[in-house]
């Protein structure tokens, strides 16, 4: 009975050891992709996924440098030439963008609430309410000076959105590269298990009476 428990404990000891040594090479290629294949000796693709992400990384902390130069940049250039004093979030500054003053927009949705509100469903408390949630104020005011600063204005804008689509695409690859890295060394571990087996292999052989031996069989 105690050689039996000594065997049990031995294998399962085994089985523990090695899916620890899996979580920390997995581990490795999650925070840095390429490094748990290298510790497992596949320097070469280890390498080439450690430079990925090395390039990547570059290019994302590039972007994102960018991504924040240009929101400065069309922050700047709105207070400058639309007379811009307010604050706003990213909507403020799309409707920027897509309208040149901000009476254009009031007019707009004026134009919109009359007909909803006044001609097909007569509602005037509605029409005020919808108007003073839906227009800019004289301290949110804005207008361009003339078509070329506004333009100019969407150039920045444009080079903006794409450095932010830029940036997203970094982040997702370094995301996917450490992923596929963590599959890779999944994939390493389990053919290096399987070549072990191959090579030699532990089994148990009964004895006399209630004893069990364990042997170990080695090829060459």
């Amino acid at each position: 009975m105690k050689k039996i428990v000594f065997v049990s404990l031995f294998m399962i000891l085994s089985f523990a050891l090695n899916a620890q040594s899996r979580i920390v090479y997995m581990g490795m290629s999650a925070i840095l992709p390429g490094s748990g294949e290298i510790a497992l000796g596949k320097v070469n693709r280890g390498a080439v996924r450690a430079t990925l992400d090395l390039l990547t990384l570059t290019a994302y902390y590039q972007t994102n440098k960018e991504r924040s130069n240009l929101k400065d940049s069309y922050i700047s250039y709105a207070e400058s030439y639309a007379g811009v004093t307010h604050s706003g979030n990213e909507r403020y500054y799309q409707y920027l963008q897509n309208y040149q003053s901000s009476d254009d927009f009031n007019q707009y949705q004026e134009l919109m609430a009359r007909n909803y509100y006044l001609v097909y469903n007569y509602d005037p408390d509605a029409y005020n309410q919808y108007m003073a949630a839906n227009t800019f104020s004289s301290e949110e005011a804005w207008s361009w000076d003339n078509s070329g600063e506004w333009n100019k204005y969407k150039s920045i804008r444009k080079r903006h959105q794409q450095a932010k689509i830029n940036n997203n695409l970094a982040f997702g690859v370094l995301i996917f590269n450490r992923a596929v890295s963590v599959l890779d060394v999944n994939f390493v571990i389990r053919n290096q298990h399987r070549e072990q087996q191959v090579a030699g292999s532990f089994y148990l052989e009964p004895l006399g009476g209630n004893g069990l031996q364990l042997n170990c069989q080695l090829d060459f």
